[in-house]
């Protein structure tokens, strides 16, 4: 059975008026593979529960309900021959916004990157349509901006097939451009991180393994200043 250690004060907050104090920890488990998985402290055990429960279910699925957060962790990286990490981008105001990366293997393996907010004052989860507008100019501006980039990406993968042997079939460049397509038109908003003075919304879209090579790799990023009146949490302003 793999050691199991909680590493703390990983990232903290000061105290300010009306906000717990608080700090995301990790668990960490005793294997040369990378696993490190965040615990969420509030400074109040009913807020910190609620929310490391819910990013457990999030991230291990129902079965893990009944599971202490070590448990679920372990019996998923046994299962899969898993890694997983995290990243803490935003931690004040009572908002915590982080992203997790775990890749596993099945019959094949694959790796992705979840994005979660919370109010560390509620325990709330907090869904993009919470934090910013995403029904109006703003949505707006996203789909327009993901079309821009992925018609670039589609330009210079044609330059780049011109200028180098890449090995690229006919049929994997017809390919790679309905992907491009089909890329270019997602709508998907959901995968939204906070930084200090920014947010940034990550391309969830991915090309089929065998053409993953022709996929350009971007997010989109929006300054607070910029789009302050699209903004609806108000710590954020």
């Amino acid at each position: 059975m793999a050691a199991v250690c909680i590493v703390l004060g990983l990232t903290a907050c000061e105290r300010k008026a009306g906000e717990q104090n608080a700090r995301i920890d990790a668990i960490e488990l005793g294997e040369a593979k990378k696993v490190r998985f965040p615990v969420v402290r509030t400074g109040d055990a009913k807020t910190s529960d609620k929310i490391n429960q819910d990013l457990k279910v999030r991230i291990f699925g129902d079965e893990s309900a009944n599971l202490t957060t070590d448990s679920a962790l372990k019996r998923w990286v046994s299962d899969f021959s898993g890694e997983v990490d995290f990243e803490v981008t935003y931690l004040e105001k009572g908002i915590a916004s982080l992203n997790l990366n775990k890749c596993g293997c099945g019959s094949f393996c694959t790796c992705e990157t979840s994005y979660f907010t919370y109010n560390t004052n509620t325990g709330e989860h907090l869904g993009v349509g919470q934090i910013v507008d995403t029904v109006g100019e703003f949505r707006s501006r996203v789909l327009a901006d993901r079309k821009s980039l992925y018609r670039k990406g589609r330009m210079a993968f044609m330059q780049q097939l011109k200028d180098n042997e890449s090995g690229a079939t006919t049929d994997d460049v017809e390919w790679a451009k309905r992907e491009y397509d089909v890329c270019a038109g997602s709508e998907d908003m959901a995968s939204l991180a906070l930084y200090a003075d920014s947010l940034v919304i990550a391309d969830r879209c991915q090309f089929p393994n065998a053409i993953r090579f022709a996929q350009p790799g971007f997010s989109l990023k929006y300054r607070y200043a910029e789009i302050r009146q699209h903004l609806r949490l108000p710590s954020l302003r």
